[in-house]
C-alpha cells in the first residue's frame, strides 16, 4: 500500500505524458516556451485571477511575492500560523521581513482567527494565511482585517489547487496574492518542481516575471538583481494537462478524506477532525494528518502490518528560533504545538480501495 497517489496517477497518464515529452523535444522550447504562456493563462483563468507567473518552486512563489511587498512597503512584521511546511516561515525571512507567529485553528487548520483579530495592527505589513491540508477557512474574515489596516494578504496555497469558492472576491483586493507548489505529490503536480504566483497586481505580476529571470527587463537590460527560477516547458506542458483532471481528482480525494472521517472514532483522537464540517467547495485535501492520543502505539501497530505513513508536520515555527533568530515572535501558539507532537499522515489518494482505508481505520480504532 502506497502513501500517496503520484505513482498511480503518474502510470495513468504516462502515454499522454509521452506525447507531451516527444512534443517538447519537436518544438525545442524547453524553458519558458510557449506551453508556460498558455499555462499561466489557463491557470488563472480557473482561479479567476487576471495574471498567474510561473516560478521554479512554491517557495519561490512564496518568496518572490513577498520580496514585491518588501520593496513597497515601510512595515516590517508578517503573520502566519504555527503549524505549516517549513518554507510558509523561510520565505518571510528571506524576504527581509519578520515573523509575529499565532496559532493554528482547530476549526479548518488555517490561521486562528480570533488570535488574528487580536493582534492585527497598523504594524502589519501582510498576512500569510496557509491552507493547510487543502482547506480554505476564513479567507474573507482575513480580508476584512487586511483592507481595515492596508495590509497585503497572501495566501499558501501548495496543498489547496483547486479551491475557486470566493476567488473572485479574493482577487478584486488588489492586496491579495495566491502562492503555489506544483511539487509532483500535490493534487496537480509536475514531474518536477514548479509554483506560480496569482494576482490582480498587473505591478506585481510584472515583477515576478522580471525577477525570476535574473531581474530582466528586455533581453540585454536588467531591472532588478533577480535570480533564475523559470519554469521549464515540459512540466508546463504537463501541468496543462492535468489541470483538466484537477477537478475530477479533488472529487475522488474528497469522498476518500470523507469515508474516513465517518469511520475514524473520535475517542481515539485528540484534535477533532473538521472535514466533515467543511463545505466542499472549500476542501481539496492534499494529506490525511491524524492526531492520535496514542501515537507511539499506532506507530507500532502501522509497522507491523507495512503500512506506510508520514508527518505532516513534526515540527511547529517554535522548533526554528534559533535560525531565525531575533526576527520572530511568538504569541500563544498551544494548538500548534499540540499538532507538531501528535500528527501522523496515514496513506491517502486516489489509488486507495475501501479495504485498505478499512484496514487503516480498524488500526486506528482498535
Amino acid at each position: 500500500m502506497e502513501f500517496a497517489d503520484v505513482n498511480y496517477i503518474n502510470k495513468k497518464y504516462k502515454k499522454n505524458y509521452e506525447r507531451i515529452f516527444e512534443n517538447n523535444i519537436v518544438k525545442n522550447q524547453l524553458i519558458l516556451g510557449n506551453d508556460v504562456n498558455k499555462f499561466e493563462t489557463d491557470f488563472s483563468i480557473f482561479n479567476h485571477a487576471k495574471f498567474c507567473k510561473t516560478v521554479n518552486s512554491g517557495y519561490d512563489a512564496l518568496y518572490l511575492a513577498l520580496l514585491f511587498l518588501r520593496k513597497n512597503t515601510k512595515k516590517r512584521k508578517v503573520i502566519v500560523q504555527s503549524h505549516s511546511f517549513y518554507a510558509s516561515f523561510s520565505s518571510i525571512i528571506a524576504a527581509g521581513f519578520e515573523i509575529l507567529a499565532l496559532d493554528t485553528s482547530t476549526c479548518n487548520f488555517n490561521l486562528d482567527i480570533e488570535q488574528l483579530k487580536h493582534y492585527m495592527s497598523d504594524d502589519i505589513a501582510a498576512v500569510l494565511n496557509v491552507r493547510l491540508y487543502g482547506i480554505s477557512g476564513n479567507s474573507i474574515e482575513i480580508l476584512k482585517l487586511c483592507k481595515s489596516y492596508n495590509a497585503y494578504f497572501i495566501e499558501d496555497c501548495a496543498q489547496s489547487h483547486g479551491i475557486i469558492e470566493q476567488s473572485k472576491k479574493l482577487f478584486n483586493y488588489k492586496k491579495y496574492a495566491q502562492a503555489y507548489s506544483f511539487y509532483p505529490t500535490k493534487n496537480l503536480g509536475a514531474l518536477g518542481d514548479g509554483g506560480a504566483v496569482l494576482t490582480n497586481d498587473k505591478k506585481l505580476a510584472d515583477f515576478v516575471c522580471s525577477y525570476r529571470d535574473y531581474g530582466k527587463k528586455t533581453k540585454f537590460e536588467h531591472k532588478y538583481l533577480g535570480i533564475n527560477s523559470r519554469m521549464d516547458t515540459l512540466q508546463a506542458s504537463i501541468l496543462r494537462f492535468k489541470l483538466k483532471k484537477l477537478n475530477y481528482i479533488n472529487s475522488i480525494r474528497r469522498k476518500k478524506i470523507i469515508y474516513y472521517s465517518k469511520r475514524i472514532d473520535p475517542e481515539k483522537i485528540l484534535i477533532k477532525l473538521p472535514y466533515l464540517n467543511i463545505n466542499e467547495k472549500k476542501l481539496a485535501p492534499h494529506v490525511f494528518p491524524i492526531f492520535p492520543k496514542n501515537k507511539n502505539k499506532l506507530i507500532r501497530n502501522f509497522k507491523k502490518k507495512n503500512i506506510v505513513f508520514n508527518y505532516h508536520y513534526p515540527y511547529s515555527i517554535h522548533n526554528f528560533k534559533d535560525i531565525f533568530g531575533n526576527k520572530l515572535f511568538i504569541k500563544e501558539c498551544e494548538i500548534s504545538v499540540k499538532m507538531a507532537n501528535n500528527v501522523i499522515s496515514v496513506p491517502f489518494g486516489c489509488h486507495l480501495k475501501s479495504e485498505e482505508q478499512d484496514l487503516i481505520i480498524d488500526i486506528i480504532n482498535n
